[in-house]
């Protein structure tokens, strides 16, 4: 998404990287490549595990309470995250990982 240090698995570049191979699939079948299911199968497969781990993901997140305290699902950007990082929660978040020789 961007040139910094917080890496991860970030569902917004997965599904990027799942329509280019989509579009690759579908680019070599109208050039008539011979691979050009491979290429679909696979493009295929890997949307079907980034929508599973999406649903994954929101579904373990726990909800998130709004300014007018009602509460919403949360869908996480990344997979295994629980908390939405932003603002002061990021920077606490941030905090506590390098002080307890985390991964930011």
């Amino acid at each position: 998404m961007e040139d910094n240090a917080d890496w991860g698995h970030w569902f917004s570049v997965n599904a990027f990287a799942a329509a280019g191979m989509t579009g690759l699939a579908r680019a070599l079948a109208d050039a008539g490549a011979d691979d050009a299911g491979h290429y679909a199968q696979e493009a295929a497969a890997y949307t079907a595990d980034l929508r599973d781990a999406v649903l994954r993901a929101s579904r373990l997140a726990p909800v998130i309470r709004l300014r007018d305290n009602t509460y919403i699902p949360y869908l996480p950007t990344r997979p295994y995250q629980r908390i939405r990082l932003f603002g002061p929660i990021r920077v606490a978040y941030d905090s506590r990982s390098r002080h307890n020789g985390l991964p930011p």
